[in-house]
């Protein structure tokens, strides 16, 4: 942020908006409001921030979500509706310091694994899979039922529940400035010129005749990029120059036809004499001249 101000706020060195106020400042809308920026989006406040939604808040992150506190830790709550926590594709870790504790106060809890559970304390172990139970101390091992008993093999398979797939969306985008549709009326003679849209490897995205409408069609990519559209042709023309020669000199002599009032006349200018005029007043002597850079030696 410090560097964004540098930058570019200082002295207003780029085309920004600054807007302070040191008592505090207010932005409201009666229906929507939306802050959109295409790089960075800053927001810093330094004793609280509240952000108040009376129905849903929806946060979508491309790539990752970190939440760090220092000191007096984060609390999730829901009042009403169950609360959700995946891992969809990678694994899912609770660490803590001191005590980890899983309570249900009116119901059950179930711990399923699909392939192996792994419960060590203190270096004793039970590991529980598909064909067999293993449990190991130490120490002394002591059971307390009131009643044991044993009876034939038996297992229940666990239904595991089948994670979301999502596919990555593609990205749209057309050539267009504001106010593209009207302003084809003033510009018409982009009709029926040849457009190129490549990608920044130089492939061709997309080529064609720019219709009547003047619009461009809109091209998909599967990941952001960014694309450079070419209007009209990029080929050189070539235009031939007849020279004549003359083979009686060396030299090439090239004829233009000019029109009568292109052609300088001195006798019809009526600043020449005032020219001259001013030159032979205002000049040195062509002798002091040619003393003065070392043509005739000083008598």
């Amino acid at each position: 942020q410090i560097a964004l101000l540098q930058q570019s706020l200082d002295a207003l060195k780029q085309a920004v908006l600054l807007m302070h106020a040191p008592q505090g400042a207010a932005l409201a809308s009666g229906e929507h409001l939306q802050l959109s920026a295409n790089q960075n989006l800053i927001a810093t406040a330094g004793n609280n921030a509240d952000i108040s939604v009376a129905k849903k808040l929806f946060i979508g992150v491309g790539q990752a979500l970190s939440v760090f506190v220092r000191k007096l830790g984060i609390r999730l709550i829901a009042n009403q509706g169950p609360v959700e926590l995946q891992a969809q594709n990678d694994e899912l870790t609770l660490l803590a310091k001191k005590g980890l504790t899983i309570t249900s106060t009116e119901d059950e809890i179930k711990i399923t694994a699909k392939k192996r559970i792994t419960i060590n304390g203190g270096g004793s172990y039970i590991t529980l899979d598909e064909n067999s139970i293993e449990s190991a101390t130490a120490g002394d091992y002591v059971i307390k039922a009131g009643y044991y008993g044993r009876k034939t093999k038996a297992s229940i398979k666990p239904t595991m529940p089948a994670f979301p797939t999502l596919e990555p969306g593609e990205h749209s985008l057309r050539f267009a400035f504001y106010g593209a549709d009207s302003a084809i009326e003033t510009m018409k003679w982009l009709i029926n010129q040849p457009y190129v849209i490549r990608n920044s490897s130089g492939d061709i995205m997309a080529s064609g005749i720019l219709e009547q409408s003047g619009r461009i069609p809109r091209v998909q990519t599967e990941e952001a990029d960014e694309l450079t559209l070419t209007l009209g042709t990029e080929t050189w023309n070539m235009k031939e120059l007849v020279i004549e020669e003359d083979f009686s000199s060396t030299e090439l002599e090239l004829e233009l036809e000019l029109e009568e009032s292109d052609i300088y006349n001195a006798d019809s200018d009526p600043y020449i004499r005032k020219i001259d005029h001013s030159d032979n007043v205002n000049a040195l002597p062509k002798k002091i001249i040619k003393r003065v850079i070392g043509f005739i030696p000083e008598e």
